[in-house]
This record gives C-alpha cells, structure tokens and sequence, in this order.
C-alpha cells in the first residue's frame, strides 16, 4: 500500500471516527432527575423569574458591573444567540446579537486595558471553530475549520499580565495559546484534553492555565505552557471550572469534582475548592453529585454572617440542572432539580443581602432569603 493511499485511509478513518462520536445516542435520564422539585430546603428560599426573553439562548455567564457599566446597565448576561444588558430591575437596557450562530456558551473577554471587550465561544467539542467577536456581536477572527473543527475547549484571559488577552485553545493533542490577533504564541502536548480555564495574571500573582486529560490528571502550566503542577493528585477530574470564593471581588479558587465512581453510592460526588496554588479551603458532599457533569458556583450571602456556597450542575443532553446550597459548615442547606439547562450562577445585591442569579434557557432565576422578601412585603403595606 502506497503511502499516499494509507494517508487517505487514516483520514477518512478519522473522519468516520468523528461522525460516529457525534452522532445522537438515546440518553436515559435518571429516576432522580425527572421531575423538577425542591429537594431539600423549601424554606428559607424565595424563588423567581428575574429576566425572560426569546434573544439570550442557554445563558453560560452573569456578570455584575464590568462591562454591563460601560452600557449603562448593572448585569451582563451571555448567551449563545446573543447578550443582554440588564439593570437590578431585571430590565433590558440593551442587547447584542452575534454576526454568526454557534451552539457553544460564551464568555465575554476583556480586549484592552481601556476596558473594551469581545465575546469567545468555549467548549466546542468539535462543533465548530473557535470564535471571537467584538462589542457588536461582529465577528473578529476564527480558529480552526468551519467544517471539522478538531477544537475541544478555548478560554481567554490576561495570562502574561500586560494587559491584552491570551487565548488558549485546546486541540488534542495539543494546547495552542494564541494572541487577540489570532496568531499562535506557543503549542504544548497532552493526551486528550478535556477542559480548560485560565486564571489571569495578577498583582504579584502570574497567570497560570489549567487543563484535565484523559487521565483524569489537573494539570497546571506557566505563562509559557511549561507544566508547574498537578492538583489534587489521586483524583479523576475531567469538568472544573473557576470560581469566586468568600468575598474576594475577583474570582481566584478552583471548583473541581472527585469523578472517581463510588462503588457503594455511584451517584455520590465530592467536589472541592482550591486556591491559586492547589490548596484546598473547602470540601463538598453531594448524594446525587455524580448525575450531572458540568459545574460551576460562587459564595453568596442571603443574611448578615451567612454565607452560602451555590454549586449549580447541568447536563445539555438531560436537559436538567441542579441547585445546591452548602452553609459555612459545608452542609446541603438546600437543593432543587430544574427542568432547564442552567450554566451560570452570580450573586448581586438584593433588597438587604445578596441575591443569587441562575440562569438558564432565555430565563434567569433569582433566589433571595425568605424573611427579606417578607420584611419587603411588610414595606409596601
């Protein structure tokens, strides 16, 4: 067999291989998940409908004040079909739409020391090409095929501390970190990597990348894709994600999961959260944890000295999510199944603690103490 024709054959073996893997298989959804209901503390929470609109898509960040200020709004809300622009009212001041359409969330990147900011696509998983837009919703640059993308993962953040955005694309078997103009900086190797997030470089604090791979592995690389560390070794860790611990304005921690399947329970999960360099300044249980794979949380304060962490689960193909609340001794407080994709969760000021924002498909939740909405309604009376 020539070597031309065995190249041929590897690439329509690859071809045929990725065809196979997209192709839909019936997902049975657990008992657990198939009704939407509070599990567990019904309360001490008041729950409703922040925001709905038919423009937002399967909404995958919230951000409060940067960049929503520089519009004249309180909260920016991402999503895949565009963004929204809203004040604590829940009222759309303004919104965007993208220049082109794509399944992926989104995340909104800080483009320039001056503040202004774009939008990158994340978690491709093969699905199309990486994409960065501008403050318009017009597309600035792709990466990678339109057609047969290859790109697993993409995040975005300052990493050399200059002021200017790095891109970190993963394409197994490699991590590619790219410039805001599209052009490759360096490439480093790994064995299928699964997920990627970046902490950006901070006062005395540089940047650092971080990676899971088919080993279950939480690698750590420089600002050079020089590996520094693996955290939470004797662990499998394939989703994590970046999180705000406490009352740090800016989020430094590290939400991962134990994926390790319990052969007593398989539907328990621990989860932790790290600091910058690995160490762990929290531990969570959850009895049905392992049901749903995609993560992300934040610390929240619903009255004076009492603080909650909110770690929000979901699934795309359960079409399902999950809320739970862990208090200051890391116990469940409070837990509820959503028949919704939800992928983020922020936490803003209410009528007199914080409020925690959920947001989900062209909807956002807003969870807020039972007794402040009573002391509100004994206001308006």
């Amino acid at each position: 067999m020539s070597r031309k024709l065995k190249r041929v054959l590897s690439v329509c073996l690859l071809l045929l291989a990725a065809l196979v893997g997209c192709m839909p298989h019936k997902y049975g959804l657990p008992a657990e998940l198939r009704e939407s209901r509070v599990l567990l503390g019904s309360n001490w929470l008041s729950k409703k409908v922040f925001y709905q609109g038919n423009s937002m898509g399967e909404v995958s960040q919230i951000l409060m004040g940067w960049p929503a200020d520089r519009e004249g709004a309180d909260l920016m809300v991402a999503g895949n079909k565009g963004v929204q622009f809203l004040d604590l009212g829940g009222h759309m001041v303004k919104a965007i739409n993208f220049s082109e359409r794509f399944f992926s969330p989104v995340q909104v990147v800080q483009l320039d020391e001056s503040g202004n900011f774009g939008f990158l696509t994340r978690h491709e998983s093969w699905s199309g090409p990486v994409l960065l837009f501008d403050m318009q919703g017009q597309e600035i640059w792709s990466y990678g095929s339109r057609s047969f993308s290859g790109a697993d993962d993409s995040v975005a953040g300052d990493i050399d501390g200059d002021g200017r955005p790095e891109f970190a694309v993963a394409h197994t078997p490699k991590i590619h970190l790219i410039n805001r103009d599209g052009r490759e900086i360096w490439t480093s190797h790994d064995l299928n990597i699964w997920h990627l997030e970046l902490l950006p470089a901070s006062a005395g604090e540089p940047g650092k990348i971080l990676h899971s791979n088919a080993r279950g592995e939480l690698v750590v690389q420089d600002s050079q894709g020089r590996e520094i560390a693996k955290y939470l070794p004797g662990r499998y860790v394939s989703q994590f994600a970046i999180t705000r611990w406490g009352t740090e304005k800016r989020a430094t921690h590290i939400l991962a999961p134990n994926e390790m399947t319990s052969k007593t329970d398989p539907r328990h999960r621990e989860f932790f959260v790290l600091d910058s360099h690995g160490k762990i300044v929290s531990h969570f249980e959850s009895s049905l944890g392992a049901l749903l794979s995609d993560l992300c949380g934040i610390s929240v304060t619903f009255s004076d000295n009492n603080s909650h962490y909110a770690l929000l689960q979901s699934y795309r193909p359960a079409a399902r999510s999950m809320l739970s609340l862990f208090d200051e001794k890391s116990q469940l407080a409070y837990q509820e199944i959503l028949d919704d994709n939800c992928g983020a969760v922020a936490a803003v000021p209410g009528k007199s603690h914080e409020a925690l924002l959920v947001g989900c498909e062209d909807k956002i939740f807003s969870y807020s103490s039972s007794q402040d909405t009573k002391d509100s309604s004994r206001r308006t009376h």
